[in-house]
């Protein structure tokens, strides 16, 4: 990287503008200046020539996803994320001509800079068929109007669409985003991949190359900490909604707190029985009145009965703890993980270190700790921190002082753990932090040989 001030969004765009290299912007273009992510469509021969460019500009490497390569940098607006997409397929299956698409571009007067951008029957066929191969996805209200409107050309719509086998489906899926449907039907997007794959022999053995081909990016947690009112579920749902427009990129939230949604029978138990942890510490208690320097007016024989109470309390708590944690990280976390996705931590399991409940507490240190290291370790742990009065005002639940001591406690515990971390200040704003942490979960750097526990 070098040390000048980082470049606006129109500069790196007109650099590319400049350059030899034939490209097509798919953000819109009323979005261009103010996206977390642009998707720019480049051909494969010229796709080293523009990530050269965007390293010049300060950009880095963030891997790929099973659709584009990523890259992230600051820019002088903000951070920002680029896509860059050399076609359109699922598991190598072509399902948009992009040789097409790129002869048919037209410059976007209505951007600041007139970027090439889709034509209108281009963006309507990627933004269907897409629908089409992402079952669960949502249809942008922009492609439901070019669905129905008119004026678009339909024998190119409909010549493009046979051309890769898939005529009927996107009859079909026209007609259901002009009538409004939510979500493609499961059906439609069966029958989007049969038809590929019967298109041509060629299909098929794209299918099978792409089986062991280059593997997407590795998944990556990111943990969001600290005290109770800092923001960490609407940072959570604002970053997902920014890595959702990342191109073939999975997200999901996760909530990994020891405290509340508890999911297996042994959590409950332990609490309807009372096996919850003593917040006075016994056994300290107990080795003070062996050395003579009680801190109780207890019995010896008394202390040495509640400690041992405590003690196996504590024990049958923590271990349906740890339960209780594997089982949600089974369950939500690894196969996102699988996928190359990103997972959004609300929480994580380092409360445990020096909380219950958001209260203070310091019985048990050894099985809290023990529980924090038998546990998956996050990729980034990312401290949302403000002043204890403005947390204390946007949640008056706990008090500023014991919010005060939370976050001293996070900082402590990240630091003396060594645990990947950074902390962000809230002040600036959710969008902004928002952006700082999808930027941040698009650098994370994964393990490099597979979990133990994938």
């Amino acid at each position: 990287m070098t040390d000048r001030p980082p470049l606006s969004r129109l500069a790196i765009l007109g650099d590319l503008e400049r350059s030899p290299h034939d490209y097509c912007v798919l953000t819109p273009p009323e979005e261009i200046e103010t996206a977390p992510v642009l998707e720019i469509l480049v051909e494969p021969r010229g796709e080293d020539g523009v990530a050269a460019l965007l390293a010049a500009a300060g950009f880095r490497s963030a891997g790929r996803t099973r659709d584009a390569a990523l890259f992230a940098g600051a820019t002088a607006e903000g951070p920002l994320a680029i896509a860059l997409r050399t076609g359109f397929a699922h598991r190598g299956m072509p399902f948009v001509r992009a040789t097409w698409l790129m002869s048919r571009r037209q410059p976007q007067e209505q951007a600041v800079v007139p970027v090439p951008a889709p034509s209108p029957e281009d963006r309507l066929l990627v933004a269907l068929l897409t629908w089409c191969r992402d079952a669960d996805s949502a249809l942008a209200p922009s492609s439901r109007a070019l669905a129905s409107g008119k004026g678009l050309d339909d024998r190119y719509l409909s010549g493009h669409a046979k051309e890769v086998g898939l005529l009927e489906v996107f009859v079909e899926a026209t007609l259901l985003a002009s009538s409004g449907v939510a979500t493609v039907p499961r059906a439609l997007a069966a029958r989007f991949r049969r038809a590929l794959v019967a298109h041509s022999g060629e299909n098929a053995s794209l299918l099978i190359r792409s089986r062991f081909g280059r593997r997407p990016r590795r998944g990556v947690v990111i943990a969001l900490v600290g005290p109770d009112g800092c923001g960490k579920s609407s940072t959570a749902r604002a970053t997902e909604a920014i890595l959702a427009r990342v191109p073939g990129l999975g997200v999901r939230i996760a909530y990994l707190g020891p405290w509340g949604q508890i999911r297996l029978a042994t959590t409950r138990l332990c609490y309807r029985l009372g096996l919850v942890p003593e917040t006075i510490p016994w056994a300290r208690r107990f080795r003070a009145r062996l050395r003579g320097k009680p801190e109780t007016e207890d019995s010896l024989l008394r202390c040495a009965w509640k400690a041992a109470k405590a003690q196996a309390r504590g024990l049958a708590y923590y271990a349906a703890i740890w339960l209780e944690l594997r089982w949600r990280y089974f369950r939500d976390v690894r196969p996102t993980l699988r996928r190359g996705g990103v997972v959004l931590a609300e929480r994580y399991v380092y409360d445990l270190a020096f909380v219950h409940d958001s209260v203070s507490i310091e019985a048990y240190p050894v099985l809290r700790r023990l529980v924090c290291r038998l546990f998956p370790r996050p990729d980034l742990s990312i401290l949302l921190d403000n002043e204890p009065d403005e947390i204390h005002r946007r949640k008056p639940q706990l008090a500023v002082a014991e919010i005060a001591h939370q976050r001293r406690a996070y900082r402590e515990a990240l630091s003396r753990d060594a645990l990947p971390h950074r902390i962000l200040r809230t002040e600036a704003g959710l969008a902004a932090v928002a952006a700082e942490v999808a930027i941040a979960a698009l650098e994370a750097e994964p393990p490099r040989s597979p979990r133990k526990d994938a």
